[in-house]
């Protein structure tokens, strides 16, 4: 799934704001929606992996809350590596998978256009 395009067929900035938290995935689909038809798989690719994100960072957010402080640390940083992860593949123009989550959540997520 590593499509190859030139930098001004995507939109890197969708990209890189769909990993940044809550707000900055909204951002990203604002972005997203008020320019679709310029828009093409690179920028849906990345809307999705940031969407699994987030829903995952609340969901690990809420089982943390009832787990020992060091298990809840640990899904913390666990999501801030994959968003770190994902945010250098997006600024890098790539579509790569989040490793071990990425495939699960695109799938989940595929049909959101």
């Amino acid at each position: 799934m590593d499509e190859q395009l030139t930098n001004n067929q995507k939109d890197k900035t969708i990209g890189v704001l769909a990993y940044l938290f809550p707000i900055g995935w909204i951002i990203a689909f604002v972005l997203y929606n008020n320019k679709k038809e310029q828009c093409g798989e690179y920028e849906l690719f990345h809307l999705r992996q940031g969407l699994g994100l987030q829903v995952l960072s609340i969901v690990l957010f809420i089982i943390g809350i009832f787990l020992p402080f060091h298990l809840g640390t640990i899904f913390r940083l666990a999501v801030l590596a994959f968003m770190i992860i994902g945010l250098i593949g997006a600024n890098n123009g790539e579509q790569k998978f989040l490793p071990g989550i990425g495939e699960f959540l695109h799938n989940i997520f595929k049909d959101i256009k």
